[in-house]
């Protein structure tokens, strides 16, 4: 009985210390998933559509994804912005985005703080790649024909004001960026 019970201590001293170490290695894992810090992008993206665009002296958008460009009239518009931090930002922005239907009416629009809340612009790094995704329902009254996006962003500490946004080097009319996409709403 004395060597068994010697057995089995001889085998937990060589099985203790890998045990220990596996079950740091886990708990710093789920440490590491679960910290409160937003995930950030510094690796090249894949973006479908090209569009760039420069918001203020600190922010550039490098382009977006969007879903189907055939939807219903009561469908759901589906899109990512990819926003890049040029230099520091020292403000708190939001996105707005908004879709603009046949008549002219807009029949969407979203005016919110960046990646659902998550990351304030503020929190932007320089060179640092923001992957932004919406999706936006069409109002009841939606009608077939084509729809476009427009988009921006707005200073909240300065009573909604749009930030200054251009293309080119020129100043876009409305501080607003039409997307190079048209969504069509069938019958």
């Amino acid at each position: 009985m004395t060597d068994l019970f010697t057995a089995r201590r001889l085998k937990a001293r060589r099985i203790l210390p890998w045990l220990v170490l596996s079950t740091m290695i886990l708990v710093l894992s789920v440490a590491a998933c679960t910290n409160d810090e937003p995930p950030t992008v510094t690796e090249p993206v894949e973006i479908r559509r090209q569009q760039e665009a420069h918001l203020g002296e600190s922010i550039r958008l490098l382009g977006f994804d969007m879903g189907p460009p055939m939807i219903h009239p009561l469908g759901v518009i589906e899109m990512t912005l990819f926003w890049e931090a040029v230099a520091p930002v020292d403000g708190d922005y939001l996105v707005f985005a908004e879709v603009i239907g046949p008549s002219g009416d807009t029949y969407a629009q979203k005016e919110r703080v960046p990646v659902e809340g998550d990351r304030p612009t503020s929190s932007w790094q320089p060179g640092e790649t923001i992957v932004d995704s919406y999706r936006m329902a069409l109002r009841g009254d939606g009608h077939a024909g084509f729809y476009r996006v427009w988009i921006g962003m707005l200073d909240p500490d300065n009573g909604m004001q749009r930030l200054p946004l251009y293309v080119n080097g020129e100043r876009a009319p409305d501080d607003a960026l039409r997307l190079d996409m048209v969504i069509e709403a069938e019958p």
